[in-house]
């Protein structure tokens, strides 16, 4: 017995338990189609903020596609817990391909159609190790980075009913708390030419409250599709601004709420405002025949008054977003813009027009990424 027991010890060989290596490959197939069913599949990020922790990526892919960063270890204060995987964050020109908030972190975008082949199960004391690779039908920009592609190692166990267990939940690329398949709209950035055509009349701040709602409703429910509809959007890093933003510009903003959410981001009012029935004038904008101002927030001191946009789009009011300054972590659409200002509004003209200024109005250094202050 004491042989048999070192034997299994010291090799894992496979005699001792090989019986059940088609079983434990069986489950591990009918666990791999519960978890990952066919359609669009991601996987989970850890953490709000800038950076975010992963297990399936690797980072020193992810910085020479270009496709996000890595957080250095000598960057990491001293003594701080950041738990298994690495950690990252995405260049703004991929954030596109973050498309879920969740309570812990964000769902990543990986490609259509996820299958997995089991290569080999070892037996290893009470455990079974089944290595499995990956492949996908259409991967998307991540999926190249993902290090479990060409190998990962599962845990598999005796449950106590006598039938097998995974050992760990981040099996099968770590799927976290995202949905599955994963719902993908609003990816696209493809943009087009900004209407200015006017309403047949002016909005009234009930006008403004209605679509104000609106757009916090589905921002409180979290489907960035629905919220993309109630905007006017101006992403000014892409070659057609109008209608160019994704819903990975909307992750890191959330609604106004007397009860937050771990998934929500700040509120698309800036903090600037909190009731959502805006105190006017409305004016219309000098220029643009289908814009109006709002004034949310009235002068106090030395300070000015605050004013949203609305546009006529497609004969409905629409709030003016703009995707205006890259940010270390996630970049999203700004509302309270100020655009009835004559300096902010010349910047946004120039940028509108291609020149390649920052939001400051300076040029943008092309070996440097402006980001938010």
């Amino acid at each position: 017995m004491r042989w048999a027991m070192l034997l299994m010890m010291v090799c894992g060989c496979e005699q001792l338990g090989a019986g059940r290596t088609a079983e434990v490959e069986q489950f591990v197939a009918g666990a791999f189609e519960t978890a990952r069913p066919s359609g669009a599949v991601g996987t989970a990020v850890y953490g709000k903020g800038i950076w975010y922790r992963s297990t399936v990526f690797s980072g020193e892919c992810l910085e020479e596609k270009h496709i996000g960063h890595r957080e250095q270890s000598g960057r990491q204060r001293s003594g701080r817990k950041v738990g298994a995987g690495i950690r990252i964050s995405p260049k703004y020109e991929n954030q596109n391909d973050w498309t879920h908030s969740t309570e812990d972190g964000y769902c990543v975008y990986l490609g259509e159609d996820l299958s997995m082949d089991i290569q080999k199960v070892t037996r290893m004391g009470s455990e079974w190790l089944v290595d499995v690779t990956y492949s996908i039908r259409e991967a998307g920009t991540w999926w190249p980075c993902v290090k479990g592609a060409t190998g990962e190692q599962l845990r598999v166990t005796e449950s106590p009913d006598g039938g097998f267990q995974l050992v760990g939940d981040d099996n099968f690329l770590d799927n976290g708390s995202c949905p599955q398949p994963l719902t993908a709209p609003a990816r696209s950035r493809a943009g087009g030419k900004a209407p200015r055509a006017p309403a047949k009349r002016a909005p009234k701040t009930a006008d403004a409250a209605a679509v104000f709602g609106a757009l916090n409703d589905a921002l409180s429910e979290h489907d960035h599709e629905a919220a993309l509809e109630q905007i006017a959007c101006y992403n000014l890093f892409e070659e057609k601004p109008f209608g160019a933003c994704s819903g990975g510009e909307l992750l890191d903003v959330g609604p106004v709420s007397s009860a937050p959410n771990p998934r929500d981001g700040t509120p698309w009012t800036m903090n600037v405002f909190q009731d959502l029935t805006p105190i006017g004038p409305v004016k219309q904008d000098r220029n643009n025949p289908s814009w109006h101002h709002v004034r949310v927030k009235a002068a106090s001191g030395k300070y000015k008054a605050r004013h949203v946009t609305l546009q006529w789009v497609d004969d409905a009011w629409r709030v003016v977003g703009v995707v205006q300054r890259k940010a270390e972590g996630l970049t999203r659409i700004e509302f309270v813009n100020d655009l009835d200002r004559k300096a902010k509004r010349e910047i946004f003209d120039r940028r509108m027009d291609g020149e390649k200024i920052g939001a400051d109005g300076h040029p943008i250094d092309p070996l440097a990424e402006e980001t938010e202050e």
